[in-house]
C-alpha cells in the first residue's frame, strides 16, 4: 500500500507518483475530482508531501505548490500533476547576498596580495 502523508497530516492513497523536470505526477483511484482539488489545491498541505509504501517513509517532496491539472483516464484513475515552485524570494535574495559578501572576500584578498607583489618588487 502506497499512500502520501500531506503538511497538515491529511493522507491519500496512491497508486504511483513520479517526480521529474519540477513536475510531481501522482496517479489516484477510488476518489473525486473535488477531494483531489481540495487537497492538492492547499499550498500549506502540499508544502511538504511525504511518500510511505507499507507504513514506511520511502521519500519526501518538497514545494510542489502549484496543481497544473487533474486528469481523468479509463477506469476511474486520475492523473494529478504539480509544479515545484522555486525558492520564496527572501530565500534567494539571502542566498545571493551571500554569495556577493564572499565574491567582495575574495576579491579584496586578490587586491591585496597583487599590492604584495608590487612592495616585493618595489614598485
Amino acid at each position: 500500500m502506497k499512500e502520501i502523508v500531506f503538511n497538515d497530516g491529511r493522507n491519500l492513497e496512491i497508486q504511483s507518483v513520479e517526480s521529474r523536470e519540477g513536475k510531481l505526477y501522482v496517479r489516484v483511484i477510488l476518489t473525486t475530482s473535488e477531494q483531489l482539488k481540495a487537497l492538492f489545491g492547499d499550498e500549506f498541505a502540499t508544502r511538504k508531501m511525504t511518500l510511505y509504501e507499507n507504513h514506511k517513509e520511502q521519500e519526501a517532496f518538497e514545494n510542489y505548490n502549484k496543481l497544473s491539472y487533474l486528469k481523468e483516464e479509463a477506469g476511474g484513475i486520475w492523473e494529478v500533476e504539480m509544479l515545484q515552485i522555486e525558492k520564496e524570494d527572501a530565500v534567494k535574495i539571502a542566498e545571493l547576498t551571500m554569495q556577493l559578501q564572499e565574491t567582495n572576500r575574495q576579491i579584496t584578498d586578490l587586491q591585496l596580495a597583487v599590492c604584495e607583489l608590487y612592495e616585493g618588487m618595489g614598485v
